[in-house]
């Protein structure tokens, strides 16, 4: 099919392994660029968005500085990967690193999060 755009983008759920401001600046892009007029997603509720955002807004940054602290908070993740079209967006990126998040920020970060048990079948 060769369409030009789509009315509705819609994503499954929350990828554990992707932090919220990636997945949000993603749609955010596809919509931007034209290819989808609005976006949804059918198994996340409008809490966890919300959330994410209240939260990066309470310590006054963006949710992309928020999740890239939360990364770097994990000694798991050796070097998170940023996709960026701007240089203030790679200030502010970059800004993340002197981000250090209490135990009570990762906690409330990590609180919407429910795991999904994996069949055999996927």
């Amino acid at each position: 099919m060769s369409f030009g755009y789509v009315d509705l983008y819609q994503i499954h759920r929350l990828d554990a392994f992707t932090p919220m401001e990636e997945i949000l600046e993603a749609l955010h892009d596809v919509v931007k660029s034209g290819k989808a007029r609005y976006i949804g997603a059918c198994t996340m509720s409008a809490w966890q968005f919300e959330r994410m955002q209240n939260l990066a807004e309470m310590h006054g940054r963006t949710m992309a500085q928020e999740s890239l602290a939360w990364m770097m908070s994990k000694p798991f993740i050796g070097s998170p990967v940023v996709g960026t079209t701007s240089v203030k967006h790679v200030e502010k990126a970059v800004s993340a690193v002197d981000i250090v998040l209490s135990d009570d920020e990762v906690k409330a970060l990590e609180a919407p999060y429910v795991p999904h048990v994996k069949s055999k079948a996927f």
